[in-house]
């Protein structure tokens, strides 16, 4: 498949997602669109990088509404 911009996303799926097929790094942010986990929001960039040599649980934090009710 064809990758002009070769971020090893095929220019289909980027013209699909918005993102620029012409353009490595969308958003300008320095984080290839590959792995940039907002590929069109420069103000969400590097900080959010997936790094695959971490292996911790995620946390995940669940809140009640105030106004929930209690089904049974």
């Amino acid at each position: 498949m064809l990758d002009f911009d070769e971020d090893g996303i095929p220019n289909v799926d980027e013209l699909l997602s918005g993102t620029d097929p012409f353009n490595w790094d969308s958003d300008g942010d320095g984080v290839s669109d590959q792995i940039d986990i907002l590929p069109l929001n420069p103000a969400e960039g590097p900080h959010l990088v997936f790094d695959p040599s971490d292996h911790r649980a995620p946390i995940v934090t669940l809140v009640v509404p105030f106004d929930a009710v209690r089904i049974r």
